[in-house]
């Protein structure tokens, strides 16, 4: 096996513009863009790994005359520190932070309504259990957590936590992660959360 720190990162950047003109079938035109980004950086140990990522999604979209709006806008960071027992099932701890990078609006009041932004909504939540990891391509964790969430405006608080104080939610989790390199410029990833 080889130990020590392992670093990745993959993005993409996605752009789709239409452009209806002298068009008899009807549309708008539209444009919207993505931005995704992946980063790992892992350690591997004997006895332990140590895995931290980081995910940033942004993007915007636009139809017809209206003005640009969000489509994606999402920022997680997940650390895990996993204890190895020599065996397929093995305990660990977890922490996760995550929120958004710019305000959310509601567009069906004018004017338009501010309902979120940066860390307002944020959530953070810690938690410990046990993975099944049986290869590299598949694993999946069970645990009990607690998740704290926090809010920076009135109109915030209302909604997503109780009043000016953190809601503090207990709970169980699962969490299944598949990753599979397809050929040397492909892979699949999914999460089921």
């Amino acid at each position: 096996p080889v130990y020590g720190w392992m670093k990745t990162a993959t993005a993409n950047l996605n752009f789709t513009q239409n452009n209806f003109d002298n068009w008899a079938g009807g549309g708008v035109d539209s444009w919207s863009w993505i931005l995704d980004v992946n980063a790992n950086f892992d350690r591997e140990e004997e006895k332990y790994s140590w895995t931290n990522a980081f995910d940033i999604a942004f993007g915007q979209s636009q139809l017809a005359d209206d003005d640009a709006r969000k489509a994606a806008d999402e920022w997680k960071f997940e650390s895990v520190y996993t204890r190895k027992l020599g065996t397929l099932v093995n305990p660990y701890a977890a922490f996760t932070a995550r929120s958004q990078f710019t305000a959310g609006y509601d567009y069906s009041t004018d004017p338009k309504m501010e309902f979120s932004n940066f860390l307002d909504p944020g959530y953070f939540t810690q938690s410990a259990g046990v993975a099944y990891q049986p290869n590299e391509i598949f694993q999946t964790r069970f645990r009990v957590a607690v998740q704290e969430t926090i809010v920076g405006s009135d109109e915030t608080a209302l909604i997503y936590a109780d009043g000016d104080d953190p809601r503090i939610e207990y709970g169980a989790e699962s969490i299944t992660d598949v990753n599979y390199q397809i050929n040397e410029t492909t892979l699949y990833t999914s999460k089921l959360e």
